[in-house]
């Protein structure tokens, strides 16, 4: 290899490493964690603490399953037990949102790109738990 083209290694591995450890201290949201950018794949649903999709708003990525709904956010002290009013569903999840811990109790199912400005009934601001699941990749 010629010190020219060694050079050029070099310089771009030096940017990939900056480029890592810039990203070591971000938050990344995938994998289920809680936070503000939703999965580009379509596979998340948005929550939100008041109805018709106003107030504070945590996006959950997908696949995933929260057996209790208290903490949704690292590093958040909100309590989102029972204070989930409104919620949109990615182009590609499906949520299920269960009125009890653990999965448990009376349910609700909403498809991919569903919205759902208000509940009423058992899941009326009474939400403990979520499984959100995402439609396979087509070719």
């Amino acid at each position: 290899m010629n010190a020219n083209l060694a050079r050029r290694c070099g310089a771009v591995g030096t940017l990939a490493a900056a480029m890592l450890a810039g990203c070591a201290n971000k938050e990344f949201v995938n994998g289920g964690l809680g936070g503000w950018t939703p999965n580009p794949n379509g596979c998340y649903v948005f929550v939100y603490d008041q109805v018709d999709w106003h107030g504070e708003r945590v996006v959950l990525n997908g696949p995933g399953r929260w057996g209790t709904v208290g903490r949704l956010r690292r590093d958040d002290d909100k309590d989102w037990q029972d204070n989930i009013h409104s919620i949109e569903v990615g182009s590609s999840a499906t949520v299920t949102l269960y009125a009890e811990a653990n999965f448990r109790g009376v349910f609700q199912r909403l498809g991919p790109a569903s919205v759902q400005g208000r509940f009423v009934g058992s899941l009326n601001a009474a939400i403990k738990s979520i499984s959100l699941s995402c439609r396979p990749d087509t070719p």
